[in-house]
């Protein structure tokens, strides 16, 4: 049996090997950098507090919207931030309300989530925020 330092080796390892084509903004120089809460502001309505959570992550659509094919393999995605009710992160690639998709996250956790909205930042560079699914999601 494999120890959990050999697991999360070859996770770290397989995420690596996911084509990853995101291509961030010369601006976002530190955008590995920040980690931990992400300070509210006045009038500021969410509901659930934020964090950042940056680091490499894989990616696959499991349910397209009808009439657009997809690519059904892995992709490597950045993340950015997640609360407890959805996650944010970014791709190379334009996604579209309501498509599903599932996500393996750096710590190896596997979330199905669904994407609510998403924002160009740059060619190859989407802000993807998503929702996770009702069965997915915790109390």
């Amino acid at each position: 049996m494999l120890d959990r330092g050999h697991e999360s080796t070859q996770l770290a390892n397989w995420l690596a090997s996911r084509p990853c084509r995101v291509e961030l903004p010369e601006a976002w120089d530190d955008y590995f950098d920040r980690a931990g809460p992400i300070p509210s502001f006045p009038g500021d309505n969410r509901r659930f507090p934020r964090y950042y959570i940056r680091g490499r992550a894989a990616m696959a659509i499991i349910d397209a919207l009808p009439g657009k094919p997809r690519d059904e393999s892995w992709h490597g995605v950045y993340t950015k931030e997640i609360s407890r009710e959805g996650l944010r992160f970014l791709h190379s690639e334009q996604l579209f309300p309501r498509e599903k998709l599932q996500i393996i996250m750096p710590d190896g956790q596997t979330r199905i989530v669904e994407v609510a909205r998403c924002r160009r930042v740059q060619p190859a560079c989407y802000d993807v925020k998503t929702r996770f699914a009702p069965e997915a999601r915790t109390t």
